[in-house]
């Protein structure tokens, strides 16, 4: 099993993040918008000043990475990628786990939103995540806490 550990992105992990992030975006940013390489760079670089995205590590080794925002009283999922090497591994479940188990989330509820071709929307699914909206371009899912009394 890996050891498995989250930490707060540093400079030096911009560039590695954008790799990450066009890797796995690529086919669904050029299907609906075309894929602009500078457009994408600013983009990565607003995203990270708005909010410092937090790094997965396996073994000390990088391997995806996640942001969290508030908009209002909801809280989004933003920008979850992982490396191709860690995905269909559990590691993506067992993020979404660590993140859901935090009071506030499980307070609020978690928001996301994916490209409508993504299969990531199946993995979101899987995980007890509602459709809520969505068109020929992006789905909103929501996940909320069981309720306790039920449990």
């Amino acid at each position: 099993m890996l050891n498995l550990s989250f930490r707060e992105a540093q400079p030096a992990d911009k560039a590695w993040a954008f790799d990450i992030k066009s890797e796995a975006e690529y086919p669904y940013v050029q299907a609906v918008f075309g894929w602009e390489p500078k457009v994408q760079q600013t983009l990565h670089e607003q995203e990270w000043q708005r909010t410092t995205p937090t790094v997965i590590e396996a073994d000390g080794e990088r391997i995806g990475f996640f942001s969290l925002e508030t908009e209002g009283e909801r809280c989004y999922l933003r920008r979850f990628f992982l490396d191709a090497r860690y995905r269909q591994r559990g590691v993506g479940g067992w993020v979404l786990q660590q993140i859901r188990n935090a009071e506030s989330i499980r307070q609020s509820g978690l928001w996301v939103v994916v490209f409508s071709a993504n299969p990531a929307v199946m993995f979101y699914e899987r995980l007890g995540f509602q459709r809520v909206d969505g068109d020929e371009r992006f789905v909103t899912l929501y996940w909320s806490a069981p309720d306790p009394q039920y449990d």
